[in-house]
């Protein structure tokens, strides 16, 4: 996020439209500023397992060989879009 973005994200989270949710997500929070930070509830998460990711990728791409769609599960850390990214491949499961 640049100094700009931040700026303009903080006077949102300063003074938000009535009945609106924000959900940010970022994998490094240490870049935010902490101001960002003190005006937010921060909640950890991680990725799914690879177990879950596979079926996906069996039933979206069922000629491609198992040995293949198994590489591409590792290599996407459980996380289906980045499965796709790393195959190659676009579309949605």
């Amino acid at each position: 996020m640049t100094a700009e973005s931040a700026n303009a994200m903080l006077k949102t989270l300063e003074d938000p439209p009535s009945q609106v949710m924000f959900l940010f997500t970022t994998s490094q929070p240490e870049e935010l500023l902490k101001t960002i930070i003190s005006r937010v509830r921060c909640i950890s998460s991680r990725a799914w397992g690879v177990n879950p990711c596979s079926p996906n990728f069996k039933k979206k791409f069922p000629l491609e060989a198992p040995e293949k769609l198994a590489t591409v599960a590792d290599l996407s850390f459980g996380m289906t879009g980045k499965g796709l990214v790393v195959s190659g491949k676009r579309g949605a499961f």
